[in-house]
């Protein structure tokens, strides 16, 4: 409503519809959060613009008991309905010292979630890496308690638990996303067939590391009656905790199965960009 006032969006969404964003936004940006230095330097001139882009969690007045820290981007799976996959991003590793830097700035003994996409990623020296560099810091006392947004394949080597215990991770959240392998093969997370997960749960339990996850409700191509018995064998199953959330499978713009379901005119008509928020039948 202020004109004076420069409005920048950014993300899957911005990427996948640019032209259009541009009649609603000032700047629609198409790469990462890197690019806000380009569009600060376009407004305000080369001096506003920082050398280092290191949080500012000084400034931030909601994170509650929890902070969150990235130290890497994008994923190494292409499971069809994610965005990350649909956009071709390629998994990247942040630099150790930039890691360190953020969590330094956070403050004495912070609990840290780290939101990466996949943090175990494809290398694991680089996840070996990182655990030394929490206990280096946990022993100076700038870090707390952590947890970390892993794929399955993590839980595929038993020690890595240990390991993640040894440098203070108390929670790991999962996309099991169903108990069915048949289904997780339809949507390419063959990551999630290699291991019983009933296995890997208790896995995780069993080094003292509490494990939540989600549950993705494909009404598109699942009977109910399938789906019904699934949240009845979670119920029963006194081994596994109930999902953190169920959501119902989206067709997010760009993704594989976007283009699938566009292809088969499953989407809903009068069907909006709001709608893909994962509880919205669309």
């Amino acid at each position: 409503k202020n004109p004076n006032v420069i409005v920048v969006a950014g993300g899957p969404a911005i990427r996948a519809l640019p032209k259009l964003s541009l009649k609603f936004f000032d700047e629609a940006c198409l790469g990462d959060v890197e690019e806000m230095q380009t569009v600060i330097k376009k407004y305000f001139g080369a001096e506003y613009v920082s050398k280092n882009m290191i949080p500012r969690f000084d400034l931030t007045h909601s994170m509650g008991r929890l902070n969150y820290v990235e130290t890497s981007r994008n994923c190494n799976f292409s499971c069809s309905f994610c965005s990350i996959a649909g956009e071709g991003g390629s998994y990247l590793k942040y630099d150790l010292e930039f890691v360190r830097k953020q969590i330094m700035s956070l403050g004495k003994n912070s609990r840290v979630v780290f939101i990466d996409n996949n943090f175990y990623g494809n290398d694991r020296q680089y996840f070996i890496d990182r655990l030394e560099l929490f206990k280096e810091l946990r022993k100076d006392g700038y870090m707390g308690d952590w947890a970390a947004l892993v794929t399955n394949d993590f839980f595929f080597r038993p020690e890595n638990l240990k390991l993640a215990k040894e440098a203070g991770c108390i929670f790991l959240f999962s996309g099991v996303e169903s108990f069915n392998n048949e289904w997780l093969e339809s949507i390419n997370k063959k990551q999630n067939t290699k291991m019983s997960q009933v296995d890997m749960i208790r896995l995780c339990y069993e080094n003292g590391i509490l494990f939540f996850y989600g549950y993705m409700f494909d009404l598109t191509s699942r009977p109910i009656s399938e789906l019904r018995e699934e949240i009845e064998f979670m119920l029963s199953n006194p081994e596994i905790p109930m999902p953190s959330y169920f959501s119902v499978i989206v067709p997010i713009l760009g993704t594989k199965f976007f283009y699938e379901s566009l292809e088969k005119k499953l989407i809903l008509p009068n069907t909006k960009l709001r709608d893909l928020d994962s509880t919205t039948l669309s």
